[in-house]
């Protein structure tokens, strides 16, 4: 198609030398004061696949601060910022096709990228490592992109939006930055298919205000978190928000924990991030679009014990925003914006520093006078949009189809309104009225067709809202147990005090109950939780202890209501032993998720006692919790998968890591649970590479466990070498170690399931999550079908853990050896011949 040829004051519209005349108008910082000035530069000459756009409105985005500021040490001045751009075309090169003179486009936050990696070919160019941003990027020819603070920009076609008719291009605008950065993570977490869940919003500003609109549209039920009391009316009122919460309120917040799906997290500013984690659901996802200075710092448990996600996202690929700014039209969803001229642009950016604005900028280009000597058809339209209000357009042409004109691009300009509300107050000039009630409505506007009204409508009317609260009545089967005495039914070892030492020990098991089972245990595996509680570590230890839950045994007597057990069967328990049969979480078999679970040793039983584990002879459990073991795996190394192996296989399932041979998977960690995560991603046909801090586990990793590839993390050289290359970690390191590193190994989208407790907790720069779409997820153990699943999955495809047996008269020795990493990999206590 031909370029349109319109010269006009605004018309210069080609590329990048910087001078006095140049074709292009724009505002730029010249350093870092940040402060924006008139300023001129070419743009490039339309190529054939560039399409060219006069920009009309602009948002205003925090990055544009960052940058003019120079607050990462690499702006290029003159920088022109903007990456929130709508506007009109002008001219579109030979080969285009998707757009034509007079479309209504957008462009976002980048302008470019390789075309030919396999982000780009997934259409997520905005991870493509050649992607170019929008401003203040060093482009392809090697000249410095340019922002939307500007007249007009020439991007390549695949970088531009269509924007359907009638949607405002001033809204529009902040739709390419704040719009898709919380679009993205909400549809790629499913939150557009499910209606009726919960979604949380943390922050409201720009993008918190776009992430609620989106909720609604979705048909969640969502809640604002606010530091700002001043936003409640805002929150429920302007935006529709169902409920708001003042983040300060620690009552509120309390009242509000395990209640959420969902949570979009838009805060800026430092804040922490445990006591909102606490208020998603079990297995609910934190979805993080923001920077805050100082990092995210979070405590294992905040992840692991409810296997949440807490996942990161930056802006979107050109299918997603397409989709998005489709779907806003559709559904008539518009960010809230205060339109201002460009010559604002520096109190403006000072009032999004103190964060007054509500809730975007959008910059209007604006000029005083246009002069048309375009000869042949053309669109009028466009052109009047960029006049100031009073502007003037000289036509000196003779368009042969004539001049088309929409009234609205000759009537509206906000200064006359103003002026003549204004006139109308000081001389109390009122308009004729007649005030109706909502339901007279149909009739009201049947009337104004057949003008019927002197002079004017106007309708009030208020509706009120009633929620329901849905009360959930819990019950837990009583239970009998374990009275203590010298010659009780069950021999045991048992820690008396904090010091942790072990020695024998009797007590009573409870008779067997009608949904019952009790084992003989013939063998349990020895687990570093029993070091934690044998000596208090966390301060709740009940003595004496029994510590063990990775036990395995043969049936020795059943309930009369117990139908999938009979004596002589093998079977295995593993760290719960109750829980209420009753919640959301038991009714989707997560019983390891329940809130009233009862743990194998030091919990209080239902029945007020205090539950002992498997370092003892027999033990008594509800059939719900006990586990076939098949015939002919080995009872001594079926023990460890109770524990060590289900905790790495839940979340190694809930990935579909089994579902993805060929895929890459890092293990972090060589231990009791790294090398079952090993064996796992071998069965499960990936290519696993183990990372330790001990060069001497390589041999093991390789030739023993079969692993790929082996890497010494300390080796940095190495460590550079694997950066983008895996598609899922798993990290079973206990001690303290940072997550930056193997979090940048992950590719665009990649998953990391944390399975262990860092003493000093997890912390990550929020660059390590967002820039690549990564997630950081937390696991503990599994539900019972899962654990039913991964013995049988373990016993089908011969997977079983490397152990070394001892009798219990060695377990301080071996407890001792655990703590000091001397164990390959799992101790396992022979029970049955201990107490002969």
């Amino acid at each position: 198609m031909a370029p349109n040829p319109i010269g006009s004051a605004c018309n210069s519209v080609h590329m990048a030398s910087e001078l006095e005349n140049g074709n292009c108008s724009a505002w730029a910082a010249r350093d870092p004061s940040g402060v924006l000035s008139p300023y001129k530069f070419n743009r490039r000459a339309v190529q054939s696949s560039d399409v060219s756009l006069k920009i009309t409105h602009c948002g205003v985005c925090y990055a544009d601060v960052i940058w003019t500021q120079n607050k990462h040490n690499d702006s290029q001045y003159p920088l022109v910022p903007g990456h929130e751009i709508a506007g009109v075309v002008t001219e579109v090169g030979s080969d285009v096709k998707g757009f034509e003179v007079g479309d209504h486009v957008g462009v976002g936050t980048y302008v470019n990228s390789c075309r030919d990696c396999d982000y780009c070919n997934s259409y997520v160019e905005n991870h493509c490592p050649k992607r170019v941003f929008t401003f203040n990027r060093v482009d392809t020819d090697g000249t410095v992109t340019k922002g939307g603070y500007s007249t007009h920009i020439v991007v390549h076609e695949r970088y531009c939006f269509k924007i359907p008719d009638g949607y405002p291009l001033a809204k529009a605008a902040p739709l390419l930055c704040a719009g898709i950065t919380v679009y993205t993570p909400m549809v790629r977490h499913n939150m557009n298919q499910q209606p009726g869940k919960s979604l949380g919003v943390i922050g409201l500003g720009g993008l918190g205000h776009m992430a609620v609109k989106f909720g609604k549209a979705f048909g969640l039920k969502v809640t604002v978190f606010s530091t700002s009391e001043s936003k409640r009316d805002e929150a429920i009122n302007l935006l529709g928000a169902d409920n708001f919460v003042l983040s300060s309120d620690i009552q509120q917040m309390e009242s509000l924990k395990n209640s959420l799906h969902f949570i979009v997290d838009t805060a800026s500013g430092d804040h922490p991030f445990d006591p909102y984690l606490s208020l998603l659901k079990v297995g609910g996802v934190m979805a993080l679009v923001c920077f805050p200075p100082s990092g995210i710092k979070v405590h294992p448990a905040s992840l692991n014990i409810g296997a949440r996600t807490l996942s990161g996202s930056a802006v979107g690929g050109t299918k997603d925003i397409k989709e998005m700014v489709s779907f806003c039209a559709a559904n008539k969803i518009y960010p809230e914006i205060e339109i201002i001229k460009i010559d604002y642009i520096n109190k403006a950016l000072a009032r999004l520093v103190n964060r007054d604005v509500k809730y975007r900028f959008s910059l209007k280009n604006s000029l005083h006078f246009i002069v048309d000597t375009a000869s042949g058809d053309h669109l009028f339209d466009p052109y009047l949009s960029l006049l100031k209000v009073g502007g003037v357009l000289a036509l000196v042409c003779f368009p042969p189809s004539g001049i088309k004109v929409h009234p609205t691009s000759l009537n509206i300009g906000t200064k006359d309104i103003q002026e003549m509300v204004s006139f109308c107050v000081a001389n109390k000039i009122y308009l004729e009225i007649e005030i109706i009630r909502i339901d007279y409505i149909n009739e009201a506007l049947a009337r104004l067709v057949n003008r019927d009204v002197k002079h004017h409508f106007y309708s009030a009317d208020r509706r009120s809202l009633s929620g329901r609260r849905c009360q959930v009545d819990s019950r837990v089967d009583e239970l009998h147990m374990a009275s203590e005495s010298e010659n009780g039914n069950c021999s045991a070892w048992a820690a008396r005090d904090p010091s942790g030492l072990l020695s024998p020990y009797k007590f009573n098991r409870r008779v067997v109950q009608s949904s019952d089972v009790s084992l003989k245990i013939t063998h349990c595996g020895v687990c570093y939780a029993d070091v934690i509680w044998a000596q208090n570590k966390f301060h709740d230890s009940q003595y004496p202890l029994v510590p063990g839950h990775e036990i395995a045994g043969v049936v020795t007597e059943v309930g009369s209501d117990v139908k999938v057990f009979k004596v002589g069967d093998h079977v295995g328990v593993g760290t719960y032993v109750n829980s209420c049969r009753e919640c959301d979480n038991c009714n989707s078999y997560l019983e390891n998720h329940c809130p009233k679970g009862v743990g194998t040793f030091n919990y209080i039983d239902t029945d007020g006692t205090v539950t002992k584990g498997g370092y003892s002879s027999h033990i008594v459990v509800h059939e719900r919790y006990c586990f076939k073991i098949p015939d002919g795996y080995p009872l001594a190394k079926a023990a460890p998968l109770l524990c060590a192996g289900i905790t790495v296989y839940a979340p190694m399932v809930r990935h579909n890591m089994n579902q993805q041979p060929g895929k890459s998977l890092g293990v972090i960690g060589l231990g009791g649970l790294g090398h079952m995560a090993v064996k796992f991603g071998k069965a499960f046909g990936l290519k696993v590479t183990v990372f330790s801090t001990s060069e001497s586990k390589r041999d093991e990793a390789l030739n023993l466990l079969g692993a790929d590839n082996f890497v010494l993390s300390s080796d940095i050289q190495e460590m550079e070498s694997l950066k983008n290359s895996l598609h899922f970690i798993v990290d079973t390191a206990s001690g303290d170690h940072p997550f930056d590193p193997y979090l940048s190994l992950l590719k665009v989208g990649g998953v990391m399931t944390v399975v262990c407790f860092p003493p000093s907790g997890i912390k990550v720069h929020p660059a390590s999550l967002n820039m690549g779409a990564r997630t950081l997820s937390g696991s503990i153990v599994g539900g019972t079908k899962d654990i039913q699943e991964m013995v049988s999955f373990c016993a089908a495809n011969k997977i079983y853990p490397e152990i070394e047996i001892i009798k219990i008269d060695y377990i301080n020795e071996a407890l001792a050896r655990l703590v000091n990493r001397d164990v390959k990999y799992r101790f396992v206590i022979d029970i049955e011949n201990s107490f002969k």
